[in-house]
């Protein structure tokens, strides 16, 4: 009889262990919904500085939103994403994609706004930017943001 308790104990635990008798039911993973902007804003951010540091990425998605503050490139997030010649990604890049942090950001943004309202450029290379007149604001480890620049003639 002693045996059978013991098997008989054995058995419940390793029942209530797997979570079979337990009230924590296996959940569906949250419904998500994509705001379309956001989703644009999210592949810029992505396909332009997916390597980079937070306040990078947050700065990449800042120029897109100053943008459709400015006007010059459209009034809405998808115009200013598909202008001609701005993002090279959005015009049948093949990095046109991202990942839930820059969707995080994209949402932050979305929510809260720009991090710096003057920033309406961004450049990779400085040794390209020396080709212009530019009014730097910011330089980060991989980019300079500026608010103002014109080709040298």
């Amino acid at each position: 009889m002693g045996q059978v308790k013991l098997i008989l104990f054995i058995l419940l635990g390793l029942i209530y262990w797997t979570g079979f008798l337990s009230c924590n039911q296996p959940r569906s993973p949250p419904i998500r919904t994509y705001s379309l902007d956001t989703l644009y804003i999210a592949k810029v951010i992505y396909s332009e500085c997916s390597i980079c540091p937070l306040s990078e990425k947050l700065l990449i998605g800042s120029v897109v939103l100053n943008r459709v503050k400015d006007g010059r490139w459209g009034n809405c997030v998808e115009d200013v994403v598909f202008y001609p010649n701005q993002f090279y990604q959005a015009s049948g890049g093949t990095n046109w994609k991202t990942n839930e942090e820059c969707y995080r950001i994209a949402r932050i943004l979305m929510s809260y706004g720009s991090v710096d309202s003057l920033v309406l450029y961004f450049f990779q290379d400085f040794n390209k930017t020396k080709k212009k007149k530019i009014k730097i604001r910011v330089r980060e480890k991989y980019h300079i943001f500026a608010y103002w620049w014109v080709l040298n003639t």
